[in-house]
C-alpha cells in the first residue's frame, strides 16, 4: 500500500518499498559489474604487465647463456648446446677425483 508522502518542494507522492527495492537491486547490479569490469580490466593489466617481463627475463637469459658460452669457449672448454649442458655432472666430478683410470676413491 502507498502512503502519501511530501517532498522538499511540498508535492506529495506516493511512496512505494517494491519501488526502492527494485531501484536498490537495479544500483547494486550495476555497482557489481562496474567492479567486475574494474577487476577484469586490472587483471588483464597484471597479466600482460607479467608476460612483458617474462619476456624481458628470457631475453636476459639468452644473453647470459651467450656470454657464457663466449667466455667457455676463450678458456678453451667445450663448447655448450645449452645452459644446463655446462653444469658438470656428478660423474664427471668422480672422474675427476678418482683420477684418469675411472677408480672411485672415498
Amino acid at each position: 500500500m502507498a502512503s502519501p508522502t511530501s517532498n522538499s518542494a511540498g508535492l506529495s507522492k506516493s511512496f512505494d518499498p517494491e519501488d526502492r527495492t527494485e531501484t536498490n537491486q537495479e544500483e547494486m547490479t550495476l555497482f557489481v559489474q562496474d567492479l567486475l569490469d574494474q577487476m577484469q580490466s586490472r587483471f588483464k593489466h597484471m597479466g600482460d604487465s607479467i608476460t612483458h617481463r617474462m619476456d624481458e627475463m628470457g631475453g636476459r637469459l639468452d644473453e647470459l647463456e651467450k656470454s657464457i658460452s663466449s667466455l667457455m669457449d676463450q678458456a678453451g672448454l667445450q663448447p655448450t648446446t645449452g645452459f644446463l649442458a655446462a653444469a658438470p655432472r656428478e660423474e664427471d666430478e668422480k672422474i675427476k677425483a678418482s683420477g684418469s683410470d675411472g677408480s672411485v676413491t672415498a
